[in-house]
């Protein structure tokens, strides 16, 4: 995972056994760095910083109260996992079950707000029921499938150079052609 343990310069393990066996190349896990790089996007711009928020919100929501947990779960059947800082497949799972459950929620966090006009469920409602917000996690809904699909094959121990070339390419070219034309977003 590019831990300054294995990979430092001076006493990562790379670097040890590279003084040993000079032809030696080392690699960070490509899943791992895949991660980053989309996480790196993730923070930079706005909306997505906003769905991270909500997202956080949701788990928290749920996961430290269980009569609020037992209140949704008689909506509905699902459970919110932690929003994890760096992997997508957990990104994954938490925009699906929101997708999942999205006008169950609308319906808790409405029956919140007019029964205990609690803060945090009127945030969550004025979130949902934003359109940008709906439309983008819709868009995230589709695009984190593929990613968490790339992130799985990524995390092969037999993947080949060149099907870790292919596989990125193939998921770029199926989400540009999905939401792009030339420059433009559609």
């Amino acid at each position: 995972d590019g831990a300054s343990v294995m990979l430092g310069r001076r006493n990562g393990v790379a670097a040890l056994i590279l003084a040993d066996v000079p032809h030696l190349t080392e690699q960070h896990c490509v899943a791992h760095r895949e991660d980053l790089g989309i996480d790196d996007a993730w923070g930079k711009v706005s909306l997505m910083k906003n769905i991270k928020t909500l997202l956080r919100t949701f788990y928290t929501v749920f996961s430290r109260s269980s009569v609020r947990k037992n209140a949704f779960e008689e909506l509905a059947n699902v459970s919110f996992r932690p929003l994890n800082e760096v992997r997508w497949v957990s990104r994954h799972f938490a925009v699906k079950a929101l997708m999942k459950n999205y006008t169950i929620l609308i319906e808790y966090f409405q029956k919140q707000v007019e029964e205990d006009n609690d803060p945090i469920a009127n945030y969550c409602l004025k979130e949902l029921q934003n359109p940008q917000v709906h439309v983008a996690l819709t868009v995230l809904n589709e695009a984190l499938v593929e990613l968490a699909d790339l992130c799985t094959v990524f995390q092969r121990s037999c993947i080949s150079t060149i099907k870790a070339v292919q596989f990125p390419k193939a998921k770029i070219s199926k989400l540009k052609s999905q939401y792009l034309e030339g420059s433009e977003v559609h």
